[in-house]
């Protein structure tokens, strides 16, 4: 079975670097929310969500296009948030939350390291240390940036 891939985020930059990275439709759901409306018809088209942003707004957005028995994947930490629970009992989703502190963490440094991720189209800054703090205000702002890296 072949899924289509939707990727949704509120800045553009980072949807123009997925697209060169996998096969995938992308939406801006701050200029274009209405977008989503054919994944959200006959209760939702979508199987899996992957929602990194944490952002209460985008993790609603992204269960009204879930389909029946569809997963959620949480990754992205905000403050507490609302959800949504009769979307979750009325479509029975199956919610999944996920950190970097488990073993997965070791296993992507060695496929990184490995080169069988390629993943340089991501970093979209690279600093000198000395140059951190700038390097860190880069990073804190989205528009621009995707990852940022400080060299030692």
């Amino acid at each position: 079975r072949c899924w289509k891939i939707l990727v949704t985020d509120i800045f553009d930059n980072v949807l123009v670097i997925l697209k060169t990275l996998i096969k995938c439709d992308t939406i801006n759901i701050l200029s274009n929310p209405d977008a989503l409306d054919p994944y959200k018809k006959n209760k939702g088209k979508v199987h899996v969500m992957f929602e990194t942003s944490g952002d209460e707004v985008a993790i609603r957005l992204g269960m009204e296009v879930l389909k029946p028995k569809a997963i959620m994947i949480q990754l992205g930490l905000g403050r507490d948030v609302l959800i949504p629970q009769n979307i979750i009992v009325k479509k029975e989703l199956e919610l999944r939350g996920s950190f970097r502190l488990n073993e997965e963490f070791g296993q992507a440094v060695k496929l990184i390291n490995s080169k069988q991720l390629k993943l340089n189209r991501l970093l979209t800054h690279n600093f000198s240390i000395k140059n951190a703090f700038e390097a860190f205000e880069v990073a804190g702002n989205k528009k621009i940036s995707m990852k940022v890296q400080i060299d030692f």
